[in-house]
């Protein structure tokens, strides 16, 4: 039995040679892909730095540690909380980071991210299973959780992107064992969770994991056109229960993409503690003009340009790929011409799928040391 706390998800790969392993025999707990090495945000840290390493590392949220000593003396780092960009955009203006920065923004940015964490948040063990630690992160809604020891001394993190990079080692695993001829079809994701499959289980799994972006895809997606605004876009998001919604032009193309912090920068600094707002997790005074004024505006002042798509045949591997670069959270999928949009597929969709495979490799007994 290999040793996964000592060992990285690559090395464990380069160890497996007879083809009766699976992934989640020796990939089984949040230690196994936990990043040993990710530095967490301190207590005294700046509002600005942190808002900066979110954009350059693609993340949207840290944990955040203080230093303290146990009762020998011995300085260890305690999670305490957590830096999430959302609390931040709301405590900005839509003009900071620009040569229009306001004089509240400059303070903001300097001041330290003490001012606007998050307190009381999930922290794992390095033994807690990868698809419940996988779990967690997409109950609460976040994209990095601090692994810590019995103690609650902090070891590491567990980062949604983790998750993903290690669907995109999958397919290292399926170079090395040769799974599966091209005269076969892939396992689909629905068939395997109604056992509509007798497909042995490295096929189960590696086949899920290389199926298509279009077997699990979201198709509830909002749309709106280039000169609606952005309170319309709200709506949208409280009734489809979505934190994003595309922007179409005239000819039915995907012109951007709209993401509920986008909204939020562009809306007036609100109070983190005190703001109310729409069921979706936007926070703003509704009394206010100011506000109003903003909400009226057209969404083509407030999106992003969507800079990637997917189509249906795509494999969820080419996803990964796109959904790993800073910034991209979730992807338009195109039909088989590449013109129609027919879904959405996102970092979340991804972790929906490993939950759905750990949660059958555990019915099955695959995940027991002696599997």
């Amino acid at each position: 039995m290999i040793d996964s706390m000592g060992s990285v998800l690559i090395d464990i790969l380069d160890r497996l040679s007879s083809g009766k392993e699976i992934f989640y025999r020796y990939v089984k707990t949040a230690g196994d892909l936990m990043d040993k090495n990710f530095e967490p945000v301190r207590f005294e840290d700046k509002v600005g730095a942190v808002w900066t390493r979110m954009a350059d590392e693609g993340l949207d949220d840290f944990p955040v540690v203080v230093e303290e000593e146990d009762k020998k003396g011995v300085a260890r780092s305690v999670v305490v909380g957590s830096a999430r960009r959302k609390d931040i955009a709301i405590a900005l203006s839509s003009f900071a980071a620009s040569a229009s920065q306001l004089p509240s923004d400059d303070k903001l940015l300097k001041s330290p991210i003490s001012r606007v964490i998050t307190r009381g948040v999930t922290t794992l063990r390095a033994e807690t299973p990868l698809f419940e630690a996988v779990n967690r992160l997409l109950r609460d809604g976040l994209e990095t959780v601090a692994i810590v020891t019995a103690g609650e001394e902090y070891l590491g993190v567990l980062s949604i992107l983790d998750v993903i990079r290690s669907f995109l080692r999958l397919d290292t695993l399926r170079r090395a064992r040769e799974v599966g001829t091209e005269d076969k079809e892939p396992t689909r994701l629905v068939d395997l969770i109604g056992s509509a499959t007798e497909a042995q289980p490295t096929d189960v799994l590696v086949g899920t994991f290389l199926a298509r972006v279009k077997d699990v895809m979201n198709k509830n997606v909002g749309t709106l056109r280039n000169e609606d605004r952005l309170v319309d876009a709200i709506r949208i998001m409280d009734r489809k229960k979505l934190e994003y919604v595309f922007i179409l032009n005239e000819r039915d193309k995907v012109r951007g993409v709209l993401l509920e912090t986008s909204i939020q920068m562009a809306l007036p600094p609100a109070d983190v503690r005190d703001a109310s707002g729409s069921k979706s997790g936007l926070r703003y005074d509704t009394e206010d003009k100011a506000v109003q004024e903003i909400l009226a505006l057209p969404v083509a002042n407030a999106m992003v340009r969507a800079a990637t798509a997917v189509q249906l045949d795509d494999t969820l591997l080419k996803a990964c790929e796109r959904l790993c670069r800073p910034g991209v959270q979730v992807l338009p999928v195109f039909d088989a011409t590449g013109v129609k949009l027919v879904g959405a597929v996102s970092r979340r969709d991804l972790l929906r799928v490993m939950i759905a495979v750990g949660e059958l490799a555990a019915k099955r007994g695959l995940l027991a040391d002696n599997a």
